[in-house]
């Protein structure tokens, strides 16, 4: 997930919150976690649940600095960080495109 996923994500848990939905909450934050599967992420979400339910109150007037506070925190847990290798746009498919095609001037 990248930190504009989780900006959304956490945007659309305060609108939940405000409306006193808490199912809707523990949805958005278990449909992350479990598409994501990353301790991090499982991390950042649940800190971002408990945060969002103990600021309720205040939510109105500390909105912009929940946000940015989680949005820096899951910059320090890195969420949204590649493993370090660059992600093939072909999905692995090679060059044929997974049709098993043989190659230019080639033959099985």
């Amino acid at each position: 997930m990248d930190i504009f996923t989780f900006m959304i994500a956490i945007v659309m848990m305060m609108l939940a919150v405000q409306f006193e939905q808490n199912w809707l909450v523990l949805g958005i934050a278990a449909v992350l976690i479990i598409t994501t599967r990353s301790p991090s992420v499982t991390a950042i979400m649940i800190i971002s649940a408990a945060v969002l339910y103990f600021f309720s109150e205040s939510m109105k007037e500390l909105w912009p600095v929940i946000v940015f506070g989680l949005v820096i925190l899951a910059v320090i847990l890195g969420v949204g960080k590649n493993s370090g290798q660059q992600q093939d746009p072909f999905g692995g498919m090679g060059m044929d495109m997974g049709m098993g095609m043989p190659p230019m001037g080639g033959m099985y």
